[in-house]
C-alpha cells in the first residue's frame, strides 16, 4: 500500500470503487422506466408505476451522460432524484390513493430494492486522476462526506422497502415469483449492458 493510499480519504476511496459507469446507469433507467410503464397497464390502479416509470425515462433523457438527450441534470442531482424515486416506490403502496393491487405492490417494492442497489454501485461522477504515490491527501476538517449521508439514507430506504416487500410477498407468493423472474431478467440485462460498456472502453 502506498503512502497516498494510506492517507487517502476513506469516503473518496469508496467513491472510486463504484463499478457501474453512469451511461450504463442511464441505459438501465430507460429499461426500468419502460418496464414500469408497461407493467402499469396490466395491474389495477397502476398510476404509481406509470408515474415513477415516466420519471425514470425523463431523468435518463435529461441527465448529463452519454445516453442523455438534453444534458441538463448534473450527476449529484440525478443521484438525489434516484433516491426520491426509490422512496416513492417503497412508500407509495402504503398510501391508499397510490396503492396498486398486490401484483403492482410486489413489483414496486422489488424494483425499489433493486434500484437502491444500482444507486449504491453507480459512479455518478468520473473518478479523478490518481494522486502521485508520495502525495498524502487528508479529508477536509468538519462535515461528513455527502456520499456517507447518501449511503445512510439508502440503507434506511432499503430496510423500509425490504420489510414492505416481505409482507407483500407473503400475501401473494405467485406474484412474488413472477416479479422475481422479471428481476432476474433485469439483472441479466444490466450485466449485458455493463459488459458491452467495458468492451467499448477496452
Amino acid at each position: 500500500m502506498t503512502t497516498a493510499e494510506r492517507g487517502a480519504d476513506p469516503g473518496a476511496r469508496g467513491r472510486f470503487r463504484r463499478p457501474l459507469p453512469f451511461p450504463v446507469h442511464q441505459v438501465m433507467e430507460y429499461l426500468v422506466g419502460g418496464a414500469l410503464v408497461g407493467m402499469s397497464l396490466h395491474v389495477a390502479r397502476g398510476g404509481l408505476l406509470a408515474a415513477v416509470g415516466a420519471a425514470f425515462l425523463v431523468l435518463a433523457a435529461t441527465s448529463r451522460g452519454r445516453a442523455g438527450l438534453f444534458q441538463v441534470v448534473p450527476g449529484r442531482l440525478h443521484a438525489s432524484v434516484d433516491l426520491l424515486l426509490v422512496a416513492a416506490l417503497a412508500a407509495g403502496p402504503i398510501l391508499p390513493p397510490t396503492r396498486p393491487d398486490l401484483t403492482g405492490t410486489v413489483t414496486a417494492e422489488i424494483v425499489a430494492l433493486l434500484w437502491l442497489r444500482v444507486v449504491t454501485l453507480t459512479a455518478y461522477r468520473p473518478a479523478p486522476a490518481p494522486a502521485p504515490a508520495t502525495e498524502v491527501t487528508t479529508s477536509a476538517p468538519g462535515g461528513e462526506p455527502s456520499d456517507d449521508r447518501g449511503g445512510l439514507l439508502a440503507r434506511r430506504l432499503g430496510r423500509v422497502a425490504g420489510q414492505a416487500a416481505g409482507k407483500a410477498a407473503g400475501k401473494l407468493p405467485e406474484a412474488d415469483r413472477t416479479v422475481q423472474l422479471g428481476a432476474r431478467q433485469l439483472g441479466r440485462a444490466a450485466g449485458t449492458a455493463r459488459r458491452t460498456w467495458r468492451d467499448r472502453q477496452g
